[in-house]
């Protein structure tokens, strides 16, 4: 059993539901944290933190930065 904190898990749902594409930072923060949060270092900490946990599994997917823009999840072959 993996055991993920709930803002993580939200961010990695978030990706999930757009795999391929670019999702912007902008549209993480307010559908995670809502629209009234200040939250770019926030999301940074948790992008960070998703990526270890899923180094730590050894998944099979990546999560890259599109700079200036936002995130884009993609399955390693």
């Amino acid at each position: 059993t993996v055991i993920w904190p709930m803002k993580e898990f939200e961010l990695l749902a978030q990706l999930a539901q757009r795999a391929g594409s670019v999702t912007q930072r902008s549209l993480l923060i307010e559908e995670i944290w809502g629209e009234e949060a200040d939250s770019e270092l926030t999301l940074n900490t948790h992008m960070n933190r998703v990526r270890d946990r899923l180094k730590k599994y050894s998944a099979t997917l990546e999560i890259q930065t599109v700079r200036g823009i936002g995130y884009k999840l993609e399955v390693m072959q």
